[in-house]
């Protein structure tokens, strides 16, 4: 997390993130990087109240393990240091799934404190 991202992850220094991805992108003018690895310096970024992440905030251990499964024969040819082999991906599964969960409740919370809401007419009167 960068230093001034902390705060949407909790306090946060670095969290173990899942990613599915050989692609990364540019952050956009006029926003705030707030993610970056060890192989991938954009990994997540903030504009005004938009949030946008490399990472999967939401995977399973069901969709985890679905994707290792349909996509074995690519892990098994790629050298990559950046990719995990599979058995690296499933070694405490449950556990990281658990924790990575409990982030994103967090950020999403954090988030979610800072939208707006319209004030809606209650339907006998007031607000």
């Amino acid at each position: 997390m960068t230093p001034g991202a902390r705060g949407l992850f909790g306090g946060k220094h670095q969290a173990e993130l899942f990613n599915w991805h050989h692609d990364t992108f540019e952050i956009l003018q006029g926003a705030t990087r707030t993610l970056f690895g060890t192989h991938c310096l954009n990994k997540g970024f903030a504009q005004g109240r938009h949030l946008g992440f490399q990472a999967h905030l939401e995977v399973t251990e069901a969709s985890v393990r679905a994707w290792c499964e349909e996509s074995r024969a690519e892990l098994g040819m790629s050298y990559d240091p950046a990719v995990q082999t599979e058995v690296q991906m499933l070694t405490g599964l449950a556990e990281r799934t658990t924790g990575l969960h409990a982030l994103a409740r967090g950020v999403y919370r954090q988030w979610v404190s800072g939208l707006q809401r319209p004030k809606i007419a209650h339907p006998h009167g007031g607000w």
